[in-house]
């Protein structure tokens, strides 16, 4: 009973209800054979659930050294290779303050700084080979800086007069550049420099 109960879909408790009654006398009911032979049904197979992929990070682009060949800037340029250069002398050390794209006193001073720490040829003026070396894995760094962006070092400098002999103030760290007129010659001074920071020269008058 119990077999026949399972087969038929029925409550296997071994009892001849009502329900096991009607199914046994049913037309539809199912026979021991037919039980025997009936496959079960196959349980569908879980498909592995697939193991995402990482997401690979961008890799970071070094930055671009800038062509250099047949560049000059000088006291007055200005534009995107100025400024790129005023932020190559802002990560080194030899200027502070936010790039301008203007090639003003600032500009030119710390260029004379780092022309001369690296000793290379000391006007002011960024040609190839300045430039070369201030993008270069050796470029010399400052511990302080010369000038910042905007600054305007010559209105109200320190002017020296020196009477007829070549004085060198180049050692000076607000020294911005040296002219001779004739028999006299002139050291030009960042503006804020204080008179009795200037060395004094025997014969040289302020």
């Amino acid at each position: 009973v119990i077999a026949f109960q399972k087969a038929n879909g029925l409550t296997a408790d071994g009892v001849v209800g009502k329900n096991t009654l009607t199914k046994l006398n049913s037309n539809n009911a199912v026979s021991a054979s037919a039980a025997a032979t009936a496959k079960p049904t196959a349980k569908p197979t879980a498909k592995p659930t697939a193991t995402p992929k990482p997401t690979a990070k961008p890799t970071a682009k070094p930055t671009a050294t800038p062509k250099v060949d047949n560049v000059y800037l000088e006291l007055g340029s200005s534009g995107t290779k100025v400024k790129t250069m005023q932020n190559r002398l802002i990560e080194l050390g030899w200027m502070d303050g936010k790039a301008d794209g203007e090639y003003g006193g600032a500009t030119e001073a710390a260029i004379r700084a780092f022309q001369k720490k690296a000793g290379l040829w000391v006007d002011g003026k960024a040609g190839p080979d300045t430039l070369g070396k201030l993008y270069s894995s050796s470029a010399p760094k400052s511990s302080s800086p010369v000038s910042s962006t905007g600054e305007t070092l010559r209105e109200g400098g320190l002017l020296v007069l020196e009477h007829g002999k070549n004085y060198n103030f180049a050692d000076h760290p607000c020294f911005l550049e040296h002219r001779a007129y004739g028999s006299v010659n002139f050291s030009f001074f960042r503006k804020g420099a204080a008179a009795e920071a200037v060395p004094q020269r025997e014969g040289a008058e302020e």
